[in-house]
């Protein structure tokens, strides 16, 4: 049994524990149609992950989103780590967080309650969910563990100190120790400047950490003390500093983090602010939308360009107008984000934790027994005990807890967005768990129950119950079904994803997106009568949704009601002028009912919009054709086979234009390259015969493509031809 207690020993099984749990949940979540595919920021940092790994570790602007677990996606990437992989670490490394856990619990508690709070750890259902995820919020948790663990050694080696380095008082401090002293709390400083690129809201951390030596051992000589503070601050400088170099270098921007601290402060203060996320245009919740949102709505109402540290200053204005103007309803609205912060409720993001239920008990059952809730009443009764009789070394924990909280009411309330304290509230959980087990154990000892020690960390955790059950929010699965619906369409499940939506509009009828991305589904299923009754549903909701008049345009397209589809597109540009895709469809209505003019305009503006749209090279050479321009459409031919040189049918396109030029070599070339890419195009054998026999008067290579394109289906050229008895 003594071998057991063994720290190395219970370390090696809390993680043996951690592991297999999450690996569990890991082998019945990788037949989630979730699993493979990624959406909302969960995409964004796996394509900057990719990007970083080839090789662009610099990039080319300021960073609007912490960038850590980007560069740490890009690590992996880079070695060649797929999506299973870069979950698979993730378990190990929130397996790690749990041993540095049970750490921290000896340092601020006791052994017994370090095993407590990292076995909680270990089963704790949002945990296990998060590392499972393609998101930042894993590895926050596994540096939160990392720095208290940090934390607790630091704070007891400084305690210690006195009598570790036995000197007389007219004795010089032992220099070994004091460079020991601070390097250990430069690497605290390090790692909280590292949480920061998490989570911005930790740079409050790292004052208060820093200043901690100053107020705890204020017994010891002020040289002594100042040597934590001063190492904690270079150590956050160094990681903080090298980031704002970054930016400066790339954006002419010292920014110690991200750029983002003004569009999510106003996100989270504005008159329709309601606690909870709501982007900036409605719809626009993805990360493509969120920095060009923000910097074209400030850069419209200030009417200039703007910086991005420009355009944080004006969110910022933004919001303190707000603050200013309406104290009363900013207090309600802050007591509000204060209630949902607490509450049991995981608020979602993108990744909905309650449909992850579906495909996995293990998650579920957990969930059903320890959940949020459940830890804040645990750790609301150790937090009272901890205060009445380990108030001295827990301290700090109370201080940082506070602030970790305080720092998220500013902004809007996400799930993940308290991850990063729950490491805190599993400390205080494991310490009253531990108490109360002790006290019952005097109490059977002296046969005599103290109930009055008991009274008010009861009173806490009942009133801890009142506020994380208390009804601030109703349950909503529509962000969940709405993604999943996505997944089913990504995986070519078409059916799944309809069933889906059904499932999201009985959870909110008044989800226009899930009408629009229906229609949008009934589109590619060919069903366009079904995908305009969605878009005018979705349009009723929202009248401002641009892209679901260019749909319902472009389902009128395929009906043959141009008149219709016009509208539809014109209604779209009106909406959002500069929506190239829109300028693109009605120019392909301009060119099916021959108004070319209208539609080479139309084509103009959408490729100066997108440079890269190369249908609108194709189908604006198909117009210059029309019009005969021939040499403009040969130049719009030309950029389209630069953009992609895989379609036949360009090639096809530009040997026509130079046929009509009657510059048949470079046709013939065209030709010939068109049928090298498809062989069964009649209709090129066709028109290659016309070049051999008009171009070139090769009547043998004339006939045998003319025969060519018979023998596929197009006979018209050949059987005439036979008449005039040019192939006798």
């Amino acid at each position: 049994m003594e071998f057991l207690k063994k720290d190395w020993v219970i370390s090696s099984l809390l993680f043996a524990a951690a592991l297999l749990i999450r690996f569990g949940y890991l082998f019945q979540f990788q037949h989630s149609p979730f699993f493979t595919f990624l959406i909302g920021d969960g995409e964004g940092y796996f394509l900057w992950g990719q990007s970083l790994a080839q090789g662009n570790w610099l990039g080319s602007e300021v960073f609007y989103q912490a960038p850590l677990y980007p560069y740490f996606l890009g690590i992996l990437q880079s070695s060649g780590a797929d999506l299973s992989m870069i979950r698979g670490v993730q378990m190990v490394l929130g397996s790690l967080a749990c041993v540095f856990l049970y750490r921290a619990g000896i340092c601020f508690f006791s052994r017994s309650a370090g095993i407590v709070a990292g076995g909680l750890a270990a089963v704790y259902a949002p945990a296990i969910f998060f590392d499972g995820l393609i998101q930042k919020a894993s590895l926050g948790f596994f540096f939160g563990c990392l720095i208290l663990w940090r934390l607790g050694e630091a704070l007891q080696s400084s305690d210690h100190a006195p009598s570790t380095n036995k000197q007389l008082p007219h004795q010089k401090p032992n220099p070994v120790l004091q460079y020991r002293h601070g390097i250990e709390w430069g690497t605290l400083g390090c790692l909280l400047g590292l949480l920061a690129l998490l989570r911005e809201n930790a740079l409050l951390l790292i004052p208060v950490v820093a200043l901690w030596p100053l107020w705890q051992f204020r017994t010891l000589p002020w040289k002594r003390r100042l040597i934590g503070t001063v190492g904690c601050l270079i150590g956050a400088l160094l990681v903080l500093g090298a980031v704002g170099i970054r930016n400066w270098e790339v954006g002419q921007t010292f920014t110690l983090t991200t750029s983002q601290f003004g569009p999510n402060l106003y996100i989270g203060n504005n008159p329709n602010a309601d606690g909870q996320y709501h982007p900036l245009i409605p719809g626009h919740g993805g990360y493509q939308h969120e920095r060009n949102d923000a910097t074209k709505l400030a850069e419209q109402r200030l009417g200039r360009s703007l910086s991005p540290q420009e355009v944080s200053d004006y969110w910022f204005q933004q919001s303190w107008e707000f603050i200013r103007n309406n104290p009363g309803q900013w207090l309600q609205l802050s007591w509000r984000k204060w209630m949902l912060l607490w509450n049991h409720y995981e608020v979602p993001d993108t990744d909905e934790y309650y449909v992850f239920h579906h495909w996995s008990f293990l998650l579920k059952a957990l969930d059903a027994v320890f959940h949020f809730g459940t830890l804040v009443i645990l750790a609301t009764f150790g937090m009272v005990w901890a205060w009445r009789e380990n108030r001295g070394r827990t301290s700090v924990l109370f201080v940082l807890l506070i602030t970790l909280a305080i720092s998220i009411l500013p902004f809007f309330i996400f799930g993940r967005y308290r991850f990063p304290f729950v490491p805190f509230l599993l400390l205080f959980a494991g310490g009253g768990i531990v108490a109360c087990f002790r006290s019952f154990q005097r109490s059977r000892s002296h046969s005599n129950m103290d109930w009055k020690r008991w009274i008010v960390p009861l009173f806490g955790a009942g009133g801890a119950a009142v506020l994380t059950f208390w009804p601030i929010t109703s349950p909503n699965y529509a962000l969940g079904y709405h993604n999943l619906a996505l997944a089913y369409e990504a995986q070519n499940q078409p059916e799944a994803a309809l069933d889906a939506y059904a499932q999201v509009l009985e959870w909110n009828p008044q989800h226009f997106g899930a009408y629009t991305n229906r229609g949008n589904l009934y589109v590619a299923l060919q069903q366009c009568e079904r995908a305009i009754q969605d878009y005018d549903q979705a349009l009723r909701l929202n009248p401002q949704l641009a892209e679901a008049y260019s749909n319902r345009g472009k389902c009128y397209f395929e009906m043959e009601q141009y008149e219709a589809a016009l509208q539809n597109h014109s209604e779209a540009i009106q909406l959002q002028p500069h929506f190239p895709e829109a300028y693109y469809n009605r120019a392909l209505v301009y060119t099916r009912i021959g108004y070319y003019d209208q539609a080479i305009r139309d084509y103009t503006q959408a490729l100066s919009l997108n440079p890269n749209l190369q249908q609108a090279y194709r189908y604006r050479g198909i117009a210059y054709f029309e019009n005969q321009q021939y040499a403009e459409a040969i130049s719009d031919y030309s950029h389209a086979l630069e953009l992609d040189a895989s379609h036949a049918d360009v090639f096809h396109l530009r040997a026509m234009a130079f046929f009509r030029l009657q510059r048949f070599e470079q046709s013939l070339h065209d030709f010939n390259q068109a049928i090298a890419l498809n062989p069964n195009l009649a209709v090129t054998y066709n028109q290659r015969g016309l070049v051999h026999m008009v171009g070139f008067n090769n009547r043998v290579q004339a006939c045998a493509d003319w025969q060519n394109a018979c023998t596929l289906g197009v006979c018209k050229l050949y059987h005439l031809a036979q008449q005039r008895r040019e192939c006798e």
